[in-house]
């Protein structure tokens, strides 16, 4: 056989391989990003992701949210069934851990451009506003300037040699899963985030003074390393990203909810031990110049309190009850009164 029928096999061969894995990855779909229902009736246990933010785009399109939570793991950790308690619709929570505003801002514009959004309730915290915090490795302006699937998401969803191995993994889950398992619905997830919500309630005071202290150490090096950041005037960037979010959202008549996020005290003193005391005031100044917003990012008998806290920079999830209670006026939810700070919008 001569060498150029030997070439056009391996070819036809190489081809037919890539193409058969292909259909072997969109048929398992491990990423949840295509929409079609082949086989979801087995494949309903899925837990190999390649990335965040890809997820959270696509889920976020394929759920088509009237209502939209969104900001870092601050807000992630709070179940969508508290905001639901207050507005009608769909809702979804578009939390990314470790987002800047950058990030934040795209997103929201994508969705207020592409979906039928009544609400926004964006948990703002203070990190993301520092203007050395780079977008995250996964984010991708292309992705949300794609009609349909973004070119590079589809090629890793399709051809890359990760997914096929997440492919088999998800098959193998699903293989070995109880024979009673049923699908996992929305409503499913909800109820698992609340248990796992319920085992955090459980933590040590050791075991939160811990993670506080691990997680000190990495906002120190990560999220504030940052020179400028000492400098107030290094926000004024972000801060115009938001007034262009509120301006955005009253011609679109969108209501948006904005709060800043509680941490705990020995974050707050971190503020001043790394010299950004000065922006950390500046920053609640400028933001209540452009909005009304819920303050509970200060000094309070909640967040003096470590037991409050999952590790620190994370309240405990249950406190998102009284949270929205105070975002949407909700009088019947008895809390500590001064939790929160209902911050009026200047006038210039």
């Amino acid at each position: 056989m001569s060498f150029k029928k030997w070439s056009n096999y391996i070819l036809l061969f190489t081809l037919l391989f890539f193409i058969l894995v292909a259909i072997f990855n969109f048929i398992i779909n491990p990423y949840s990003i295509f929409n079609h229902n082949i086989l979801s009736k087995f494949f309903i246990y899925k837990n190999n992701i390649v990335s965040s933010r890809m997820l959270v785009f696509y889920n976020a399109t394929k759920e088509d949210p009237n209502n939209i939570m969104i900001g870092s793991s601050r807000i992630g950790i709070f179940s969508k069934s508290e905001i639901e308690k207050y507005l009608p619709g769909k809702s979804f929570n578009m939390a990314m851990p470790g987002s800047n505003i950058e990030e934040q801002v795209q997103y929201l514009k994508y969705m207020i451009k592409n979906h039928h959004i009544k609400n926004i309730i964006w948990g703002l915290d203070f990190y993301s506003f520092n203007p050395d915090l780079q977008n995250d490795p996964d984010f991708s302006y292309n992705r949300l300037n794609s009609s349909l699937l973004f070119r590079n998401d589809l090629k890793v969803s399709l051809f890359s040699l990760q997914t096929t191995k997440n492919s088999i993994k998800t098959l193998l889950d699903n293989l070995n899963k109880p024979s009673n398992m049923k699908i996992i619905t929305e409503s499913d997830k909800e109820n698992m985030k609340q248990q796992q919500n319920k085992a955090i309630l459980k933590f040590t005071k050791d075991q939160i003074s811990q993670k506080t202290d691990d997680l000190i150490k990495l906002y120190t090096k990560k999220y504030f390393a940052s020179k400028k950041f000492k400098n107030p005037h290094s926000i004024d960037t972000n801060i115009y990203k938001i007034k262009e979010i509120i301006t955005l959202c009253k011609n679109s008549n969108i209501h948006l909810y904005i709060y800043t996020s509680p941490v705990q005290e020995k974050f707050l003193n971190l503020y001043n031990n790394l010299g950004l005391n000065s922006t950390f005031a500046y920053w609640k100044v400028e933001l209540s110049k452009i909005t009304p917003y819920t303050d509970f990012c200060h000094y309070s008998s909640v967040t003096k309190n470590i037991m409050n806290f999952m590790d620190g920079s994370h309240i405990m999830p249950n406190y998102g009850k009284y949270i929205f209670a105070e975002i949407f006026n909700n009088k019947n939810v008895k809390q500590q009164k001064d939790f929160a700070k209902h911050i009026k919008q200047k006038r210039i």
